[in-house]
C-alpha cells in the first residue's frame, strides 16, 4: 500500500534532517584540529571557552605552566577522553588534578615536575592505553 505524503510533510522531514546534520557538524567542528599547548591560566580559560563542547579531544593536550599561575584544572571536567597524550608538567601552583574526574581514557599520560601536586584522586577512573604512565 502506497502512502502519499504532502509536500509540507516532506519539507518538514528534509528540514529536520538537514538541521540535525548541520548541528552535528557544528558541534564536531568545535573540537581541536591539532594538539593544544596550555602554558598559563589564560590559555587554560581560552581552551575551556573554545572547546567545552568537545568531550573527546582528538590530539595531544599539553599543560606546561611556564608562567606559574595554573592552580586548578576544574574547568576541564567536560573532557571524557584524549585520543593521544595528556602531559601535565611544570605546574608549580597545581595541588590537585580535580577537574579531570570525568577523564576515562587517554593513550599516553605524563606527570612531571609538579612540586605541590599532592592529590591525584581525580584519575581513579582513568584507563591509559599501552600502560604508558610516566
Amino acid at each position: 500500500m502506497f502512502h502519499f505524503y504532502s509536500i509540507r510533510t516532506v519539507r518538514l522531514f528534509l528540514f529536520t534532517f538537514l538541521f540535525t546534520l548541520v548541528c552535528s557538524i557544528a558541534v564536531k567542528s568545535q573540537c581541536p584540529t591539532s594538539g593544544q599547548s596550555i602554558s598559563s591560566q589564560e590559555d587554560l580559560d581560552d581552551f575551556i571557552n573554545t572547546y567545552s563542547n568537545c568531550p573527546d579531544i582528538p590530539f595531544v593536550l599539553s599543560i606546561n605552566d611556564t608562567i606559574g599561575d595554573i592552580s586548578s584544572l576544574e574547568g576541564l571536567a567536560f573532557i571524557e577522553s584524549i585520543e593521544a597524550a595528556l602531559l601535565i608538567e611544570n605546574c608549580s601552583s597545581l595541588s590537585s588534578l580535580d577537574g579531570l574526574n570525568n577523564l576515562g581514557e587517554v593513550e599516553y599520560f605524563r606527570l612531571n615536575n609538579n612540586p605541590v601536586l599532592n592529590n591525584i584522586d581525580a584519575l581513579s577512573n582513568l584507563t591509559i592505553g599501552n600502560d604508558q604512565f610516566i
